[in-house]
């Protein structure tokens, strides 16, 4: 009824805190995965078939050092300014030969070109981001596919230090003038009673 197969984990597509125990593969030619949370159910692979294009997935997001996979549903991420660094994993939804398949990423209003990163790795991370408005785009392929036209899309937004804000770069010019007015009346009164 079933014979038992390689272990998958977040490499090969399989989103879920931890790694697939089992693989089964059942006569239909269904694979049965035993994951931590649950069962799940894969259609068979045709390896003969080429695929016309695959998904991104998102399977990690990482804000300081720690884990904030709740955002991975999210297109939109909001940063604190305190922020240090943000990482971002992601994978190539297709179970054909996953260790060949080839990312690349690139964080638009920052990035000039795209960014490869090799099948084992998958992830994209930034340090000491400037405030701004960016859109991580994040592409992936197998062999035998062409670079996609549409990538995957995260829009990042890194909020400004409170003294980076317009308004306390324009509160600052105005209590220098004030301060400046004030020190050139005190000198001109001082003046005026010699």
């Amino acid at each position: 009824m079933y014979k038992r197969q390689n272990q998958l984990s977040y490499t090969d597509g399989v989103i879920d805190h931890g790694v697939v125990y089992n693989i089964f593969s059942l006569k239909n030619g269904e694979h049965l995965h035993l994951l931590n949370t649950g069962l799940m159910i894969s259609p068979p692979v045709q390896s003969n078939t080429p695929v016309d294009t695959a998904a991104i997935a998102i399977t990690q997001i990482n804000i300081n050092n720690e884990n904030s996979n709740e955002l991975i549903a999210n297109k939109a991420i909001t940063l604190a300014p305190e922020t240090t660094d943000i990482s971002v994993r992601f994978s190539l939804l297709t179970l054909i030969s996953p260790n060949t398949n080839q990312y690349r990423y690139r964080l638009a209003g920052f990035d000039d070109d795209w960014i490869y990163s090799p099948a084992e790795i998958r992830q994209a991370k930034y340090t000491s981001l400037p405030a701004g408005k960016y859109q991580l785009l994040i592409q992936g392929k197998t062999q035998s596919q062409a670079w996609p036209k549409n990538s995957y899309q995260i829009d990042i937004e890194m909020l400004p230090h409170f003294y980076q804000t317009t308004w306390f770069i324009v509160l600052a010019i105005l209590l220098l003038i004030i301060i400046l007015s004030l020190l050139i009346h005190l000198r001109i009164k001082y003046t005026l009673a010699k």
